[in-house]
């Protein structure tokens, strides 16, 4: 008879792959820290034989260099994963056989998770990617339902300013009311707690950290065991390098995200897609050259170093 503690499942999202480090990252070491992370994800999986579920953002960008795609077909671990908004071309889950996240199906290292999948003993998981809607689980009675979903999902303690209030937990608990386990991927600090009485929610938190402000975070991977109670398992940092220099930006080289939207709602919404929103925003008289070059490599028409 199995222990009720014993892991049946590991949660893990916003791996964030890339191939150039982030700003305050050292670039030397930058390849070895995610080796290094993927490595524990790896081990613990074959530890407890346990699936890995992924709740999106495996790479930072959808358009790749092909080195990138070697390294994560070489380092990461199988598992089921969902895209999300990083993973998709322009966030459109239309595109996404364009993206490198498709390229890790056709290589067999992410799983086909479309659909509802039975992962064990009555244990099922269900996929809600980026931009979809919350759907029913699978079956209810007598299996632990678990819904895997890329969408911001805050409570107090683990929010940005000014965070949406209808992705409150609060607000989330009713959607997700017919799961046992809900694990969302999104925001980049960890937390997990029980919605109402019969639902977990897991966010699973960024797998590295790339930014000065997270420099003493713990970023983690999230153990669901046979009792339904989660564990969470940190991943080793005390390696981790940084540049010497902090980077800083003058005020004016900023974007005002209240005026971005404002701007984004003049251009119309009709036949507009994302890409040619970015485009019309990085011509606009006042943009900076900077600001230009990272709004047009966020949709893939500029390589840029950092």
């Amino acid at each position: 008879m199995q222990a009720t503690n014993q892991p049946i499942a590991i949660f893990v999202s916003d791996l964030h792959l890339s191939l150039s480090a982030p700003a305050q990252r050292d670039p030397d070491t930058w390849m070895a820290s995610m080796a290094e992370h993927l490595l524990i994800l790896k081990t613990t999986a074959m530890k407890y034989g346990a699936p890995i579920l992924c709740a999106g953002d495996v790479f930072d960008k959808w358009k790749v260099a092909p080195e990138l795609i070697n390294f994560a077909i070489e380092h990461l671990p199988q598992m089921y994963a969902i895209p999300g908004q990083h993973d998709l071309p322009y966030h459109d889950p239309n595109e996404i056989n364009r993206s490198a996240f498709h390229t890790l199906r056709l290589s067999g290292v992410l799983l086909p998770f479309e659909e509802s999948i039975e992962l064990g003993e009555d244990i099922w998981a269900t996929p809600c990617p980026f931009g979809a809607p919350i759907p029913k689980p699978k079956a209810k009675q007598g299996r632990m339902n678990i819904l895997v979903i890329h969408a911001y999902c805050w409570q107090q303690g683990a929010s940005y300013p000014g965070a949406p209030p209808k992705a409150h937990i609060s607000k989330i608990t009713r959607r997700v009311s017919q799961y046992d386990v809900a694990v969302f991927g999104d925001n980049h600090i960890g937390f997990y707690a029980l919605a109402g009485t019969d639902t977990t929610i897991v966010n699973c938190g960024s797998f590295m950290n790339r930014k000065i402000d997270e420099k003493d975070y713990e970023p983690s991977i999230w153990l669901l065991c046979r009792n339904g109670s989660i564990k969470r398992l940190p991943l080793d940092t005390s390696h981790d390098k940084w540049r010497e220099h902090t980077i800083t930006q003058k005020p004016e080289a900023l974007i005002d995200m209240a005026d971005f939207l404002e701007r984004c709602k003049g251009l119309g919404s009709e036949g507009i897609d994302f890409k040619t929103i970015i485009q019309a925003l990085a011509n606009e008289d006042g943009v900076t050259s900077m600001i230009k070059k990272l709004l047009l490599a966020a949709i893939g028409e500029e390589e840029m170093e950092i």
